[in-house]
């Protein structure tokens, strides 16, 4: 027998919330349990009754809108993870850039598309179990960037992998980057082999060198670097700050069990002195590490 999804349904129009709940339960099957609330302030108050598998909301409500719900679901305690799917008439993009796992579709919506997206929301699970791959691709082209200005050569970049939980992060050398937008956070690594960061060191760190060379230190300027380079620099809005810049040697240290116990994605960079390893992984909180 399959386990219920529980899908939390908020607006304030009676036949909306019907074809959403028919589109559902035809598209998905019949346990799909879908729970009706006829405003914000009425969703709100089911959030502290039970845990949902996603939320659908519309923006313009009475007594508490969708933006408040928004707010009540990240303060809610079994909630505040739960994926959200704003349908809306009127699309507002300071929701989109202050919580980054919100989904926003601009009503007439054809009953499919809705059903979709909220498919591949179940499918990526809560939020605090998905990898920080929306912003993987500007990561890694701001490390191929790097690497052929640093260099002067360009990478070869292999297909991405999978980090099961409790693997070893790639690299000898590895910087960790908690990442905030908004209101919500993501996590990325880049690993690096010793050769590869003695070279860049020899290049751009000149004391960082020779007998000087402290890899876990280097580690961290370049991952800063990196992220400047690459997610900042795409920033037009400004939503975007590193919250948290931590490296170590690998194998080194006992402080690092969280960043074991994440599952993500590793794209290995190749160049003729090392490989490095851009990572995108799971979790949303800071990890407080100390530096090795």
């Amino acid at each position: 027998m399959e386990n219920k999804i529980w899908i939390l349904v908020a607006d304030d129009e009676d036949d909306i919330r019907k074809i959403v709940r028919d589109a559902l339960v035809s598209r998905i099957g019949p346990h799909v349990m879908v729970v009706e609330a006829k405003d914000g302030s009425d969703a709100a108050s089911r959030l502290q009754l039970q845990a949902f598998d996603c939320i659908i909301t519309d923006l313009k409500m009475p007594r508490k809108d969708g933006g408040q719900l928004i707010n009540a679901v990240m303060d809610s305690q079994f909630n505040a993870k739960t994926p959200v799917v704003v349908l809306t008439g009127f699309p507002d993009e300071s929701i989109t850039n202050s919580f980054m796992h919100i989904t926003m579709l601009e009503k007439p919506i054809r009953a499919k598309t809705l059903v979709e997206e909220v498919e591949k929301q179940l499918k990526l699970g809560r939020t605090d179990q998905r990898v920080a791959a929306y912003l993987l691709n500007d990561f890694l082209t701001g490390v191929q960037e790097f690497f052929s200005q640093s260099l002067s050569q360009t990478p070869s970049i292999d297909s991405p992998k999978m980090k099961a939980p409790k693997a070893n992060l790639a690299g000898e050398f590895v910087c960790a980057m908690t990442i905030k937008r908004g209101r919500t956070l993501g996590r990325f690594a880049v690993g690096f082999d010793g050769s590869l960061l003695q070279e860049i060191a020899k290049r751009l760190i000149p004391d960082k060198k020779g007998n000087n060379f402290d890899g876990a230190k280097v580690a961290k300027v370049i991952g800063s670097m990196l992220f400047n380079n690459s997610i900042k620099s795409k920033d037009e809005k400004g939503i975007i700050d590193l919250v948290e810049n931590l490296a170590f040697h690998t194998g080194h240290s006992g402080n690092y069990k969280k960043l074991l116990a994440s599952k993500g994605i590793v794209i290995e960079v190749h160049t003729e002195f090392g490989t490095a390893y851009a990572q995108a992984l799971s979790g949303d909180e800071t990890i407080m590490l100390k530096t090795a």
